[in-house]
């Protein structure tokens, strides 16, 4: 990866041996070591040798972390398949996944629609994301394994999923900023001035979701297709006119339409684009 988090402040020694001592029994959720990279053999290994892999590959931290110290959060904190793709299958398509890596009150928890959320609520859920992210690659971007040059070319083709970022509260969240990005995660600067009750509208524009008010509205009206038979017809005319429409008859399934212009020659090309 060619931006590596700032390693000074992480206690790199003290994962390294939680690493060589991992039982991976409990590690229900291992998404970045099965499909990004795998540091599980590196548990045979010297720990100052673990250490000097995990300062050399900003990855390894993430990875490390997954089969350490995040282990509980994500086995409580993980959705069932089930759940996972319930979203995906709604009418309304879903359009963001985002990770709204700041203190949100409960109180103020966004409505946001077509968006699948991840609210901060332990530096974790930045792993969580990425598990998410990880899921969603595997099933609608046939995402090979390892291949993170692959993941990071459906990221950035694909802005699917957004973290909505602040600064970070330590070492640990800040390395995991710098690798969301840098694994092509798009980013947003979250505005601490923003006040809550502006919370959602913030995060409807720069998500690029809105609530659909308008959608609802059509989707009261009944839409009903006519004409390509062969008793159909489409006429343009040169002539006079008065703007508006004027519907006759019933709609079947012929149906003629007549388009009358103020010109005096009416060409191909003005016919073809009406």
């Amino acid at each position: 990866m060619s931006i590596a988090p700032d390693t000074s402040k992480l206690d790199l020694p003290a994962l390294s041996h939680k690493l060589a001592a991992a039982d991976l029994g409990g590690c229900r959720h291992q998404l970045i070591n099965e499909q990004l990279l795998d540091v599980r053999g590196w548990r045979q290994l010297p720990p100052d040798e673990i250490e000097a892999r995990l300062k050399a590959e900003p990855l390894a931290l993430l990875a490390a972390w997954e089969l350490t110290d995040a282990v509980a959060h994500l086995n409580q904190a993980t959705l069932s398949e089930k759940k996972f793709l319930k979203p995906f299958t709604s009418r309304k398509l879903l359009k963001r996944m985002a990770y709204l890596a700041f203190e949100v009150p409960t109180t103020e928890l966004p409505q946001l629609p077509r968006t699948m959320l991840v609210t901060r609520s332990s530096v974790w859920d930045g792993l969580l994301f990425l598990h998410n992210v990880v899921r969603w690659a595997l099933r609608f971007g046939a995402l090979r394994k390892y291949d993170l040059r692959q993941f990071k070319q459906l990221n950035l083709r694909y802005p699917f999923a957004i973290t909505i970022g602040a600064q970070p509260v330590d070492a640990v969240e800040a390395a995991i900023f710098t690798v969301l990005r840098e694994l092509g995660i798009a980013w947003v600067e979250w505005d601490p001035q923003i006040a809550g009750h502006h919370l959602e509208t913030w995060l409807c524009e720069h998500l690029a979701v809105n609530h659909d008010i308008e959608q609802k509205k059509q989707q009261r009206l009944e839409f009903r297709e006519a004409g390509g038979t062969e008793n159909s017809l489409f006429v343009v005319r040169a002539m006079g006119g008065v703007d508006g429409c004027l519907v006759r008859g019933q709609i079947e399934r012929d149906l003629g339409l007549i388009i009358d212009i103020v010109v005096r020659v009416v060409t191909k090309s003005a016919t073809a684009y009406l």
